[in-house]
């Protein structure tokens, strides 16, 4: 269902002259097709890649927030993080992508961290010295409440580079619905 039909059947429904047969209709119809999603990207277009130290679990930087639904993002205060808003926990999608460059072939561990205490995903690759480097790219389900927060780190076993450009990195969070009961 588009979202043009899915207004012209509420409107219709709001006329209806069945009382709460309509507000039942409406409710159901809002509970299967919210009226929209709750969502948040951010990304580092900059151009500057950003050092992963050896053996070291680093945060990975942000500097644009690429589309933020309800205030995710607090880049001015925290640029490695999404925050879950007050009031809107519940059932997330949480993911991120990242391009990582070596000196020299090792390997590398992409994760996305909920509270920076446990990995909801992950990704281990090999990464080489070849110019585009090892994209690698991670997607979670996790449940969450108001002030969790994910965060998308790196490991490596030698040193690496984030590439810092027009296509990475990038961490998102889709918010699915309520918790299930």
């Amino acid at each position: 269902m588009t979202v043009r039909s899915r207004a012209r059947l509420l409107a219709r429904l709001s006329n209806a002259r069945h009382g709460n047969e309509a507000n039942d209709y409406r409710d159901f119809l809002e509970s299967v097709f919210p009226p929209q999603y709750s969502a948040a990207r951010v990304s580092d277009p900059s151009g500057a890649d950003q050092a992963i130290d050896p053996a070291t679990s680093t945060p990975v930087t942000f500097d644009t927030e690429d589309f933020d639904t309800d205030g995710y993002a607090d880049l001015g205060t925290s640029n490695i993080r999404l925050t879950v808003p007050a009031n809107l926990g519940g059932l997330f999608l949480v993911g991120g992508t990242v391009q990582l460059t070596g000196a020299n072939a090792l390997e590398a561990l992409m994760m996305i961290r909920k509270n920076d205490t446990a990995n909801i995903a992950q990704q281990m690759n090999e990464v080489s010295s070849t110019a585009l480097g090892q994209r690698m790219s991670a997607v979670g389900l996790d449940l969450a409440i108001a002030t969790d927060f994910y965060q998308m780190n790196v490991y490596t076993e030698g040193g690496a580079d984030v590439v810092h450009n027009t296509s990475s990195p990038r961490l998102w969070i889709v918010r699915l619905g309520q918790a299930p009961a």
